[in-house]
């Protein structure tokens, strides 16, 4: 916390105003008028690409209007934290344009086509049987970013988590994203891994040893096996 991040920090204490322009366009700003600290949490850090493209920490501050006329007409400065953890449902959208959107530098890899596809043909299942699907959009307290689940069973309260490879390092990364998720859902969810083939023993006795079932598709149309077996199976 130095130069103009200490000077910022301190502005109080040094009595000193803090006064916000924002960049319209090259060479061309707009004054957005004084701005102050919370007297909580002021700053926090977060990653960012300097101009070699390469990845570095940063401090960002929360920036408040002064007033409450001036706040009640402005958007926030900057995206900050969310004060609070929330967890909500939200429509099962389209899992390849999601992703796509996510990386929209990168072409949508084999792997995420047929992670999509077998998302899309799994839900028609789970919702042919009428089964309520949906996703779990997460946003945890102090995070800028929500996190998405891939699929949420509310009539068997499962999580799954669909990878378009059935590799250990698939496997292993399911099982991090699945721990990750099911802290933040109450009543705590059943989980599983949904992976387009069979995964060998090693690896299906490796998501059994922590309690979740692994689901792969069968030969025929909605047809799909579950080891262990699925209270539903």
């Amino acid at each position: 916390m130095t130069n103009g991040n200490k000077a910022i920090l301190n502005h109080v204490a040094d009595q000193r105003e803090l006064h916000v322009f924002e960049t319209v366009r090259p060479g061309v700003v707009s004054y957005r008028g004084p701005y102050e600290l919370p007297d909580q949490e002021a700053w926090y850090r977060a990653e960012a690409l300097d101009r070699e493209g390469d990845p570095r920490s940063v401090i960002i501050f929360k920036l408040k209007p002064r007033s409450a006329a001036q706040a009640s007409g402005e958007a926030p400065i900057v995206h900050t934290p969310a004060p609070a953890t929330t967890v909500v449902d939200v429509l099962p959208e389209d899992f390849l344009t999601t992703r796509t959107l996510l990386t929209p530098n990168q072409e949508p890899t084999y792997a995420h086509r047929r992670e999509s596809e077998l998302l899309s043909l799994y839900r028609a299942h789970l919702e042919g049987q009428g089964h309520n699907i949906s996703r779990k959009k997460i946003t945890p307290r102090g995070e800028r970013r929500s996190l998405y689940t891939d699929l949420f069973d509310a009539t068997e309260n499962l999580l799954v988590e669909a990878k378009g490879q059935t590799t250990r390092e698939s496997i292993r990364m399911a099982i991090g994203q699945l721990f990750d998720y099911q802290r933040y859902i109450e009543p705590r969810p059943k989980l599983a891994v949904l992976v387009p083939t069979r995964p060998r023993k090693d690896l299906r006795d490796l998501c059994a040893a922590l309690a979740i079932h692994t689901i792969w598709p069968g030969e025929q149309r909605n047809e799909y096996h579950a080891d262990p077996p699925l209270p539903s199976s």
